[in-house]
């Protein structure tokens, strides 16, 4: 096929397969990106002998989605762009049109299966068993249904380029899990989310300019030109909350798996040097107490994990031989509970769980406001309760300030930033210290572990 057939199949594309994008007005902005990836396509060897075949290029991308070779679904990928993609049918629309009469919810998900497939065999690792794939591959049919084709054979390339593998997913000793498939679909659609909000500034921007250019008789130029500028301020304000919103997202993600690589011992460290470190920043003075403090605990722990209840029990090992057993039994909710095989590490591991849970819930519950008010009262004794409320009020506005910097500033590092409750208790806590000489950390550390640092 020649090259001025591109325009032709552009044309081609049926407006019946294109809902969302004719509600949402990007059709005409997202042309120009499908038209480059078309041609793309008539010039790819891999390609340009076969699309002729097609009526346009949709069904196209469905026959090579269903029945393409690896390497032709990779050129495929290589060709289009994420923009592009918002011009093409949704993965729905194909089972409720009446022109691709067989489509079904099974096929589609098929795809989702063999794309999988066709990454873990391209990265040479395993994948989930046969009936987790099958559930799997629903759940992302579920959830992204209203993706085109194009957009699944798009993020496969980009997980077969390992664009989305985190610090800590380890697939050469691991395979593809089911948690990193889930992690990296959702890291393509936040990308998607992100360049459609881009489209449909600028499709509304568009609009905003034939608006004047057709009401210029009615309004004057200067003052359009102001209330263009108001509105433009306001699109690109709610533009950058999104994108914002996704990039928290994805560090998120980011965080919480390199969260179930950390054990609970250092998971509890942290928690004890976030809260002591807001006092002092000698890291090794700070370092020994934690130690000294989990070490106390350790020690408590081992004592509380010997008074358990243990019961024998006889089995028969592999060998053929009798041995004794002990399971073990521990009260909880006021229930006796069997627990097999109960190691002195494990149990260790759940009560540190538990203890950091705890030191995590008073952090995020204080009200930041108190330390604050507190600090006024004892510094300005004879003050009175308005006079203490306004200066209240002053400090946690700026901390309000300071909070949407640090999280801007996490966001440009790629690191997660803490919640707003935890920021506002850590510099409501250091406020205090330094306004008035007060420590309330300290009383969540004597609450845990009896411990009151000395000043």
């Amino acid at each position: 096929m020649k090259e001025q057939d591109v325009s032709g199949l552009t044309k081609k594309v049926s407006k019946q397969y294109l809902p969302s994008i004719s509600t949402n007005g990007l059709q005409s902005v997202s042309l120009s990106f499908a038209e480059r990836a078309i041609d793309c396509v008539m010039q790819n060897r891999h390609l340009k002998e076969k699309v002729g075949s097609y009526a346009n290029i949709e069904s196209f991308i469905l026959a090579i989605a269903l029945k393409g070779k690896s390497i032709q679904k990779s050129a495929l990928a290589k060709c289009w762009s994420i923009e592009a993609c918002l011009f093409l049918p949704s993965i729905k629309s194909y089972e409720l049109s009446k022109t691709e009469k067989g489509f079904t919810d099974e096929i589609a998900v098929k795809i989702f299966q063999d794309e999988i497939i066709n990454v873990a065999n391209f990265l040479e690792v395993q994948i989930p068993s046969e009936k987790s794939l099958e559930e799997l591959s629903w759940n992302l049919y579920d959830n992204y249904y209203h993706w085109s084709l194009m957009d699944l054979m798009m993020c496969c390339q980009k997980i077969k380029n390992l664009e989305y593998k985190g610090e800590y997913q380890h697939i050469s000793s691991r395979g593809i899990t089911v948690e990193f498939l889930l992690d990296w679909f959702e890291k393509y659609d936040i990308e998607r989310r992100e360049k459609e909000s881009e489209i449909v500034k600028e499709k509304q921007q568009i609009s905003k300019s034939e608006f004047y250019r057709e009401k210029s008789g009615v309004y004057k130029s200067e003052n359009s030109i102001d209330l263009d500028i108001i509105l433009k301020d306001i699109l690109i304000k709610r533009n950058s909350k999104v994108i914002k919103k996704s990039k928290l997202k994805t560090l998120e993600s980011e965080y919480k798996s390199k969260l179930k690589q950390t054990s609970q011992y250092i998971q509890l460290y942290d928690e004890l040097y976030f809260l002591l470190g807001l006092y002092d920043q000698d890291h090794e003075k700070i370092d020994m107490i934690c130690k000294n403090l989990i070490s106390i605990k350790m020690q408590e722990w081992r004592s509380e994990f010997n008074l358990i209840d243990q019961k024998p029990k006889e089995q028969v090992n592999e060998d053929g031989r009798l041995e004794v057993t002990k399971d073990r039994f521990i009260v909880q909710d006021g229930k006796t509970i069997r627990v097999k095989s109960l190691s002195l590490k494990k149990f260790y591991n759940q009560k540190a769980s538990s203890l950091k849970y705890k030191l995590s819930r008073d952090i995020e519950t204080q009200y930041a406001i108190d330390p604050i008010s507190i600090a006024f009262t004892k510094n300005n004794p004879g003050s009175n309760a308005g006079d203490v409320s306004y200066s209240t009020k002053k400090v946690i506005n700026s901390i309000q300030d300071l909070y949407i910097k640090y999280v801007n500033d996490s966001i440009e590092k790629k690191e997660f930033p803490f919640s707003k409750n935890r920021f506002f208790y850590a510099k409501a806590n250091m406020f205090a210290y330094k306004y008035a000489g007060l420590r309330h950390s300290d009383y969540i550390i004597k609450k845990y572990f009896d411990y009151v640092e000395k000043t």
